[in-house]
């Protein structure tokens, strides 16, 4: 009886002890690197700016995935490590393969803030009672999204 009570007692008191997250980030460590190089088309930027940055990034130690977009004037890689990988120490491999990417001159790959998908960095509501919704949608695109950038 005693035995039963100790294990309840125990059982209890780690229960309480036990931290909770209401989303817990399940995410694998993600490093995002950003290069703008402005006025050229996507496939430009393809040719110029993305393929020279994921030959200098292909084989980052810890590296399970690569992907990458190329936009207009703007060049977008996403590198995906393994689960154990540590952040910090991934973030540093990946500025010092950026070093040796052939890029055009005035081009300067940045990474992204360290964040996970799960996260934001700030949410907002955009509310009237004098416009529609289609005009608070507007406004939210052309006024408030550009001061906010």
């Amino acid at each position: 009886m005693v035995l039963a009570l100790g294990a309840a007692l125990w059982g209890v008191r780690a229960y309480l002890r036990t931290s909770i997250e209401a989303y817990p980030d399940v995410t694998n460590i993600q490093v995002n690197v950003i290069a703008q190089m402005p006025g050229q088309a996507p496939e430009e930027i393809e040719r110029q700016v993305t393929v020279p940055l994921e030959r200098a990034l292909n084989g980052v130690p810890g590296m399970i995935a690569m992907r990458s977009e190329s936009l207009f004037g703007l060049s977008l890689v996403w590198l995906v490590f393994d689960d154990d990988a540590d952040g910090f120490k991934s973030r540093n491999l990946v500025i010092e393969r950026l070093t040796e990417a052939d890029l055009p001159e005035g081009v300067v790959p940045r990474l992204a803030p360290d964040d996970t998908p799960l996260g934001e960095i700030y949410q907002y509501r955009l509310v009237s009672d004098r416009h529609t919704p289609t005009e608070e949608r507007s406004e939210q695109e052309w006024n408030v999204s550009r001061l906010l950038c």
